[in-house]
């Protein structure tokens, strides 16, 4: 099942990049490609490895779960908040003095970065 998921996967990525470079053209891809990179970049580090510390500490002691479960969904909030606005900060300042990004280009950094807001209620369990 694994193989042949990842068959599927490759396969639906394969046609998702036809379809959008022949609606899109050349510069349109490199535009996707470049909002789903950077912020792909930043979602990553949204979790800052929470995950992992509080569900080791959660296994050992089950009450510790009603107890920090309000702290850990502030904590995670204000972290993704922090990381969304830090890196749309950083991408205004590629798009004035390096990298010119269009307005389009910053439009969909913006709506992928509303992402990572979005990302702090995943909590394990």
């Amino acid at each position: 099942y694994q193989v042949l998921g990842r068959f599927v996967s490759a396969l639906e990525t394969l046609i998702a990049t036809a379809l959008i470079t022949r609606s899109l053209g050349p510069t349109g891809y490199g535009e996707i490609t470049l909002v789903i990179t950077y912020v792909a970049t930043f979602f990553v580090m949204a979790d800052f490895g929470i995950n992992n510390i509080v569900v080791r500490s959660w296994s050992k002691d089950k009450a510790l779960v009603k107890k920090e479960f309000t702290q850990l969904l502030v904590l995670r909030f204000f972290m993704s908040l922090v990381l969304s606005v830090v890196a749309f900060g950083i991408a205004l300042i590629l798009s004035r003095f390096s990298a010119q990004y269009n307005y389009v280009v910053l439009a969909g950094i913006a709506v992928g970065l509303l992402l990572i807001l979005g990302q702090f209620v995943i909590i394990p369990f």
